[in-house]
C-alpha cells in the first residue's frame, strides 16, 4: 500500500516482472492486477480492519513471487474415477520461496511503500518499515504457512524417446496409440520456470506442421 494513488488496473495484468533471480534463486517478481472482487478476498482482515484497508484500493499494488519448483508431483485415479493431482514442494524449493517473497517485501519498501501485507501464516498481517521484514526471514519452511497457487501443470504427458519414461515420442505421437497426438503443455520434460504461453504455441505450430506434412505425404504416395 502507497501513499499516492496507483494505476494498477490500467494496463496488461502481468506487464512487468523482474527475472535477475531466476537463475541464482529460482524465482521471478511479477505483477499481477487484482480485481476488486479478488482483491477483497485476498486483502488480510475481517470486517472493520478489511473494510479499512479495501478502502484504499486505489493505493495498492500486487506482485508475486513465482517460484520454480524442483519437486515433481503426481496425477493418478481418485475416488469414484477422477483425477488426483499431488504436489508437495521439497525443503529446497521452500527455502527459496521463503527468500524470494522476503526479497520482494524488501523490494516493495525500498519502492515507497507505507505497508506490506504479505499474507503469511505466523507472520504480522501488516509490515509497516523494511526491518519488520525479519518476521518473514524467520518463519519456518512449511508449504502450509504460504498462499501457493500451481497455474501451470507439466510434464503429465511427457516428451520422450523411451516409452518407460515419457508418454510420447519427440514427434508428439503417444508411444501405445498410433494417430493419437498430445499437443499441450503436459509434453515438456520439465517445469520450464516461466509463463509457458509461447513455448504453448510454437510447439504447436510445430506438431500441426509435421503432421500435416506427413498426411501430404501419404496422399501424394
Amino acid at each position: 500500500m502507497f501513499d499516492t494513488a496507483l494505476a494498477a488496473r490500467v494496463g496488461a495484468t502481468q506487464g512487468a516482472e523482474s527475472i535477475s533471480l531466476r537463475r541464482s534463486l529460482g524465482v521471478k517478481f511479477e505483477t499481477i492486477a487484482l480485481q476488486p472482487e479478488l482483491a477483497a478476498v485476498r486483502i488480510p482482515g475481517v470486517g472493520r480492519a478489511l473494510m479499512h484497508r479495501f478502502g484504499v484500493y486505489s493505493h495498492l499494488m500486487t506482485w508475486a513471487m513465482v517460484l520454480r519448483a524442483g519437486a515433481e508431483g503426481t496425477v493418478d485415479a481418485a475416488w469414484g474415477g477422477r483425477d488426483r493431482v499431488r504436489f508437495n514442494p521439497s525443503p529446497s524449493d521452500m527455502a527459496r520461496a521463503v527468500q524470494g517473497v522476503a526479497l520482494l517485501a524488501r523490494m516493495m519498501f525500498e519502492a515507497g511503500a507505507r505497508e506490506v501485507w504479505p499474507g503469511l501464516y505466523g507472520v504480522p498481517a501488516t509490515l509497516r518499515r523494511i526491518d519488520d521484514v525479519r518476521a518473514i526471514d524467520a518463519m519456518p519452511p512449511d508449504p502450509r504457512h504460504f498462499s501457493f497457487i500451481s497455474t501451470h501443470l507439466f510434464g503429465a504427458a511427457r516428451m520422450g524417446a523411451d516409452p518407460r519414461t515419457s508418454v510420447v515420442g519427440p514427434d508428439f505421437q503417444t508411444h501405445e496409440v498410433r494417430g493419437l497426438y498430445v499437443v499441450d503443455s503436459s509434453v515438456f520434460p520439465t517445469n520450464l520456470g516461466v509463463n509457458p504461453q509461447h513455448s504453448i504455441m510454437a510447439m504447436s505450430r510445430l506438431a500441426a506442421t509435421q503432421i500435416a506434412g506427413r498426411g501430404h505425404a501419404r496422399h501424394a504416395a
